[in-house]
């Protein structure tokens, strides 16, 4: 292990040489880790796992890993290099949040609305339950835009959003599909 790997995890030399990468791998991450022999282009192969620092943080990692021609599915010699992108993982769960989430109310849009409905259909069919979504479109809408202005037509979906929420159970998903549309 290098010196800069060293610092950036907060290990000791002493502490790793000896133990498998796993040791430093999420528990639940662990098949995935191994997995990665599967998916090797040119003896090259590449993982991104989580993995615990020294201090107990945990850090998202991508592996690039080069086997020698020596290697085998058995073991061998390889060269590993790991990257951390923590930061760009945090990056795209924000960005898929925001793509999928409606501004105004910070409920679903409707691309997580087709998501969440997939989800719920696929749940549904795996438990054999049942599965029911309800349309609300309000009524007379564009009225209240055009006579008291567009910041009272969003204080009145922000208040229909409060209300409404207080009927759902907590595993009910509301979203807001456009306009007045939910």
């Amino acid at each position: 292990v290098s010196d800069y790997w060293l610092m950036a995890t907060g290990y000791g030399r002493g502490q790793v040489i000896g133990r498998t990468f796993t040791d430093f791998v999420d528990e639940h991450w662990h098949e995935t880790y191994r997995a990665r022999r599967n998916a090797t282009h040119a003896n090259i192969c590449e993982v991104t796992v989580p993995f615990i620092k020294a201090n107990g943080e945990t850090m998202t990692v991508l592996i690039l890993e080069m086997k020698s021609a020596a290697s085998d599915e058995h073991g061998g010699l390889s060269l590993s290099v790991m990257t951390d992108v923590t930061e760009l993982k945090q990056a795209e769960s924000r960005n898929h949040a925001q793509a999928i989430t409606d501004h105004l109310t910070g409920l679903l849009n409707r691309q997580g609305f087709e998501a969440a409905l997939d989800d719920a259909i696929r749940n549904a069919d795996e438990t054999v339950t049942e599965l029911a979504c309800i349309f609300i479109d309000l009524d007379r809408f564009k009225w209240i835009n055009d006579n008291f202005g567009h910041a009272a037509g969003d204080e009145v979906l922000r208040q229909v959003v409060t209300r409404i929420r207080t009927t759902l159970r907590p595993d009910d998903t509301m979203s807001r599909l456009g306009g007045d549309e939910f």
